[in-house]
């Protein structure tokens, strides 16, 4: 589904794309990719924001704001207050340097070469400034 729900309880069955709103409560059971807004919000893979009282992921690449926030694919400090986050990303590689790893990435599933960290909000802003720095010297 790609746009938005609103409504008091807000379910959707298959990936969703864009905004999605339940006063009380707002699911997700395929990949969620935008915002979630509500009291409770629970979504199985995430990617973007959940902004609530009680916040839940199965796995999550951004971040959680509420009392309650629980990413359950983090090792360490899976539930924190107030904030949570996971970013993965790729990290100082060039299309040039043969991968130290493959790893698949649990958003979207894909394989990818090069080494991924779940990293704190402030390595992932480095690493997207040094990307767009790197590519404009490149082009």
């Amino acid at each position: 589904m790609s746009g938005v729900q609103l409504g008091v309880v807000s379910q959707v069955n298959v990936d969703l794309t864009g905004f999605q709103m339940g006063a009380v409560y707002g699911r997700v059971y395929g990949k969620m990719s935008g915002l979630q807004l509500g009291a409770i919000n629970q979504a199985g893979d995430a990617s973007g924001v959940q902004f609530g009282v009680i916040n839940i992921a199965e796995s999550m690449n951004g971040l959680q704001i509420g009392l309650w926030n629980q990413i359950n694919s983090k090792e360490h400090l899976n539930i924190l207050p107030l904030v949570n986050w996971s970013f993965l990303f790729q990290f100082l590689t060039t299309e040039n340097t043969e991968p130290t790893e493959r790893t698949t990435d649990p958003i979207s599933g894909e394989l990818h070469g090069g080494l991924f960290r779940e990293t704190t909000f402030f390595a992932w802003v480095f690493n997207s400034v040094f990307t767009v720095v790197r590519n404009k010297k490149a082009g």
